[in-house]
């Protein structure tokens, strides 16, 4: 997945984009929550890693949400941020048909 396809989707779900580091990883910000890809937890595939800063909690998911709807996704599925890193192949994936905010439809 390209990095400019990365910053377009970020953008049209209403992140902050924000490039870290040396390696000018891709971050989308929005208050205390952040979004990031992530190749490695799944291999092949490209997941993104949501994370509340505030509370150090993070789970992954396969589409891009919302800010909002990345808050409610952490609430319902997060786990401590250093829970996951310790323990290897246990990552705290959002259940398939809930990365998007459905309330409205």
């Amino acid at each position: 997945m390209a990095g400019e396809g990365i910053v377009g989707m970020f953008e049209r779900a209403g992140w902050e984009v924000k490039e870290e580091g040396d390696s000018a990883e891709v971050v989308g910000v929005a208050g205390r929550y952040e979004i990031r890809p992530d190749e490695k937890v799944l291999g092949h595939e490209t997941v993104f890693e949501l994370r509340d800063e505030e509370l150090s909690m993070k789970a992954y998911a396969r589409k891009v949400p919302t800010p909002d709807w990345a808050a409610e996704l952490l609430d319902r599925y997060g786990v401590p941020s250093g829970m996951s890193d310790a323990t290897p192949g246990k990552v705290p994936m959002v259940p398939p048909g809930t990365e998007e905010d459905d309330r409205d439809a």
